[in-house]
Formats: C-alpha cells, structure tokens, sequence
C-alpha cells in the first residue's frame, strides 16, 4: 500500500512539475548518450585489430561522447535534440515506406499502395511535430508519469485484494480452530 501511495505522489510530482520532469528525463538521456559513447570508445579501441578504418569508428564513438557531454551541459540543446531525433526517426519511417512500395509497385503494377499513403502521413506528421515541439515534450512527460501511476493503483489494488484475502484466511483459521478444538485424536501404532 506504502508503495502504490509512492508510485501516486511520484506521479503528480512528474505532472505538476513538468518542466523538472523533462529536465531529469533529459538528464538520463544525456548520461546514456554519455555511457554508449564511452561503451562505443571501448569497444574499438579493445578490438583496434580486428577492425579495419577503426579510425573512423574510434572518431564515430569519441563523437557520440562529446555530444553526450554537450547535451548535459545544456538541457535546452537536449531537448532540441530528443525532438530532432523523433522527427528524423519518423522521416526515415516515411523514406521506408516510400521506397517499400516502390520495390513493390515495381512487381505488383500498382499505383498507389498503403505503405505510401502511411508515409505521406508520417511526412505531415514530422513536419507538424518539428513546427510544434512542445507536443512531443509533452507527449514524453505523460509516457513518463502515466507508469508511475498505474503502478501506484496496481500496487494498492493488491494490497486491499491481499488484505481482504488475509481477513478470509483468519476467519477461516479461527473457523477450523473452533471446529477441531474438542476433537481427541487416537495415535495407532503399528
């Protein structure tokens, strides 16, 4: 119960306070752009010999690093960047979509497909979500609040479930204890 009243309050305080929320949601995207850099470094220099150009990977992964440390540095950067990065996953979605239906216009001599409709669709929804930002941190306060909030209800519904089973379950013992109390047992030997 103690739990689920935890999870609850957590929530509200995400909700309440959204623009702490999103700094500390940013805040552990920034330190995991941080540690897959410094796992990135690792990993090449560790097997320099096995890869060729490792260079250009060692470069890659210093990269992702030193943008891990620019975006903790400064939050405003990082929540440019989480919106960059869904816009571009949802264009590169589109691109996918785009050229799905091209491969398969080409065997199937159609003209106009799902898949291309769905990508014009995620084309206009990038576009409305790169010229209106505050949707997406939006969108990441609410999926970061709402779990927090089922758990707390889940939690406390087990606990008034189990609370309600363990009063069953002594009125059950008590039961059994007043009926068997009288009963003399024989030990037989063999």
């Amino acid at each position: 119960m103690i739990a689920g009243i935890i999870f609850i309050l957590v929530a509200i305080g995400i909700y309440s306070m959204p623009g702490l929320s999103i700094s500390v949601i940013m805040l552990l995207f920034s330190f995991t752009i941080i540690l897959f850099g410094i796992r990135e470094t690792a990993f090449v220099v560790n097997n320099r010999m096995l890869i060729k150009n490792w260079g250009w990977h060692l470069a890659s992964s210093l990269l992702t690093l030193i943008i891990g440390i620019i975006l903790i540095s400064n939050p405003l950067i990082t929540i440019s960047y989480i919106n960059a990065i869904i816009v571009i996953l949802l264009f590169s979605k589109a691109v996918q979509n785009f050229l799905f239906h091209y491969t398969y216009s080409k065997r199937t001599q159609s003209t106009i497909g799902m898949n291309s409709v769905y990508g014009v669709a995620l084309v206009f929804i990038g576009l409305f979500l790169w010229s209106s930002p505050q949707i997406i941190t939006t969108f990441l306060i609410t999926l970061s609040g709402l779990p927090f909030l089922i758990m707390g209800i889940l939690c406390i519904a087990l606990a008034l479930t189990l609370r309600k089973t363990h009063k069953k379950l002594d009125a059950f013992k008590r039961s059994f204890q007043d009926k068997t109390k009288d009963t003399t047992y024989e030990i037989i030997e063999d």
